[in-house]
């Protein structure tokens, strides 16, 4: 199985904070390309049924997912994946659709992105505040970008009572 997050063109994907959890559609239709020469490639359920039945076809399975369904999937996911006559699964957070919040990762990774351009010492404040439940900061160290892949495993391994104390306080 291989999993995308976000499929998001060049330019969008310069703004959004976790880069890494992104591809552009020409990485994804790259992606695609070469997944389609060396597998049998498709949806979760496709080759679930596939591997049930035992009616592989030679080349190993491969599903596609999607994962946290963001609008983007839709908008530049889709295209290339039809291009390609190719099928994947797109999994919907639905706590994140039923209340209309993004997802805590991006919460998160938005309000990094501002306070790394807050004053300094507002920014070195708050994170002094903030970083004993994390411990990702030295005392007195600015955020810098590559902070960001600390902050968030740090942040993962929070109750999720803890982590959204956290990112209320970041947010406000």
């Amino acid at each position: 199985m291989v999993t995308f997050h976000r499929v998001l063109p060049a330019e969008l994907r310069a703004q959004y904070p976790l880069p890494g959890l992104c591809v552009t559609p020409q990485e994804l239709r790259w992606y695609l390309e070469f997944f389609q020469q060396s597998f049998s490639c498709g949806s979760l359920r496709h080759c679930a049924e596939q591997m049930q039945n035992n009616t592989t076809l030679g080349k190993p399975l491969l599903a596609i997912t999607f994962d946290d369904a963001q609008e983007d999937n839709f908008r530049f996911a889709k295209e290339v994946l039809d291009a390609f006559d190719m099928r994947a699964t797109f999994f919907v957070p639905t706590c994140s659709v039923e209340t209309g919040e993004p997802l805590w990762h991006d919460r998160v990774g938005f309000s990094l992105m501002l306070v790394s351009k807050m004053h300094k010492d507002g920014a070195k404040e708050l994170l002094e505040e903030l970083n004993p439940a994390l411990k990702v900061l030295k005392p007195g160290a600015s955020l810098e970008p590559t902070h960001l892949k600390e902050v968030m495993a740090s942040l993962k391994s929070l109750s999720d009572s803890d982590r959204q104390r956290w990112m209320s306080k970041l947010e406000e």
